[in-house]
């Protein structure tokens, strides 16, 4: 309800009784009640005017009412017409006040006072001019001044959003221009306006802290001015902490970052390219590491990888060619091969390991088989063996500058290529009953003892006799071992 609201001086109308919205109805039929009240009394009045005139021309005062009318002017007779279209009148008024308050008590419910402050009394007052055209029965000036009140205070809930949005970006404005006072201002409008709005709640506690955060971050620039990195990146978290939107803090931390950063880098290529100049690759590589962290983009990281990678390479590969000659030295020929094997797969064109791989191979392969005829030296009864034992022999004196095991082969192989040639003697002794047989030498009947002349190797015997089981014996023949005795009989029954 408005404030304007005045009893009539009017006896004949009473001010309207104002209800709440949700009591329009009720309103409504007491309305109606009021007007038929005032109808009837209209009507009474009418009949007694009417029996004025009709009872004047009969009196006795006919005379003097006779003069009276003559230098009077004529009565204007009341019209029935008017006092309905007054009730009318009225009632619509009632309707748009009834309209007015509703959207009033929406209003006040919105807190429309605390954000729209710049036009809500205007309409207020207006409101108050259409109470007080009422009162006087003015009731076309009410109507008016109810309807735009109303309409004026439709516009303005309707730019309730526009005034959030408003509110909002003049408060992002002011803190970009590091106005604290007018930035709070338009977040306590905007919170004002919608007291659950989340950006106006962070913008306000942003604007409190804004000359805290300014200060920190003034701090922060001396302190980068003047290379006290570490400080002034202190100083700028402790800006960022407080306000994580300061855009300002946030760039400033980012660039003593970013300087410290590019120091810390600086150094660790300067410990690279020194570590890199005394060859030592351990320490050049730790160095590179902590640079490649810092700056893994950059081009000189790369170019001493590539540099660190290089020198890496040929240092392993001297050391295997290093340990590659000392095996071959002592003749351990596998084990070289295997050295030999790791360079190649570091480097598949390298000169030393290449060439290296064939003399080691045929030096492995050489040995091997000479370890292969001394282990069996009974194989050389044959012509085959005994050539290829030859032939090993050959190729082993034909290498120069031969070493302690390679010399030791040679001895090893000759001797037993000589002896293996030399029979040695080997007595035989049966029962003259039972046959003897010497594989691959030949049969020698019965006898009581024989000699036999062997060449060094393994032999078998094999005794037979009539009616008894066969024995076997295996002989081996050593080179100079003379006066071998053999027992050979049958003496188990079958």
């Amino acid at each position: 309800m408005t404030d304007t609201m005045h009893p009539s001086s009017d006896p004949g109308r009473q001010p309207p009784t104002l209800t709440p919205p949700d009591r329009e109805k009720a309103g409504e039929k007491d309305n109606r009640f009021t007007v038929l009240l005032v109808m009837v009394g209209l009507l009474v009045l009418l009949v007694m005017a009417a029996m004025v005139i009709w009872f004047l021309p009969h009196s006795g005062i006919q005379k003097n009412t006779t003069a009276n009318v003559s230098t009077s002017p004529p009565i204007t007779p009341i019209k029935e017409a008017a006092p309905e279209k007054d009730e009318q009148a009225g009632v619509k008024a009632e309707h748009l006040l009834g309209e007015w308050l509703r959207l009033q008590a929406r209003a006040e419910a919105e807190d429309i006072a605390a954000w729209g402050a710049d036009s809500y009394p205007a309409i207020l007052a207006e409101a108050a001019l259409g109470d007080q055209k009422y009162q006087e029965n003015q009731f076309a000036e009410s109507e008016s001044a109810y309807q735009n009140s109303t309409r004026r205070l439709n516009e303005l809930l309707t730019s309730k959003e526009e005034r959030l949005a408003s509110a909002l970006e003049n408060g992002e404005q002011a803190l970009a221009e590091h106005d604290g006072p007018a930035a709070a201002e338009n977040f306590d409008m905007a919170l004002t306006i919608d007291p659950h709005n989340e950006q106006g709640r962070r913008g306000l506690e942003r604007a409190r802290n804004l000359d805290q955060v300014l200060a920190l971050y003034n701090e922060g620039l001396e302190l980068e001015q003047q290379d006290s990195l570490v400080d002034a990146r202190k100083v700028m978290q402790e800006a960022t902490v407080i306000d994580s939107a300061f855009i300002p803090a946030r760039e400033g931390l980012a660039r003593v970052e970013n300087r410290i950063q590019e120091l810390a880098f600086q150094k660790a290529m300067s410990r690279t390219l020194e570590a890199l100049n005394k060859n030592d690759t351990g320490q050049a590589r730790k160095s590179l590491a902590e640079a490649a962290r810092l700056r893994p983009a950059a081009s000189s990281v790369r170019d001493a990888g590539k540099r660190l990678a290089a020198m890496e390479k040929a240092q392993q590969l001297a050391q295997l060619q290093s340990k590659a000659e000392r095996l071959a030295a002592e003749e351990r020929w596998a084990e070289t091969l295997q050295v030999y094997d790791e360079a190649l797969a570091i480097d598949a064109h390298f000169a030393f390991a290449e060439t290296g791989r064939k003399m080691a191979l045929q030096r492995f392969e050489l040995d091997e088989q000479v370890q292969k005829i001394i282990a069996r030296p009974d194989r050389l009864q044959e012509s085959g063996p005994m050539q290829e034992a030859e032939m090993t022999l050959v190729r082993l004196q034909s290498i120069k500058d031969p070493g302690p095991k390679l010399q030791q082969q040679i001895n090893d192989l000759s001797s037993l290529i000589r002896t293996s040639s030399i029979p040695a003697e080997v007595i035989l002794r049966s029962d003259n009953e039972t046959s003897v047989v010497i594989y691959r030498v030949g049969k020698f009947g019965s006898f009581l003892e024989k000699k036999v002349s062997l060449l060094p190797g393994a032999y078998t015997l094999v005794g037979s006799r009539p009616g008894f089981r066969d024995v076997r014996k295996d002989l081996k023949v050593q080179a100079g071992n003379n006066g071998i005795i053999v027992e050979i009989r049958c003496e188990e029954p079958i």
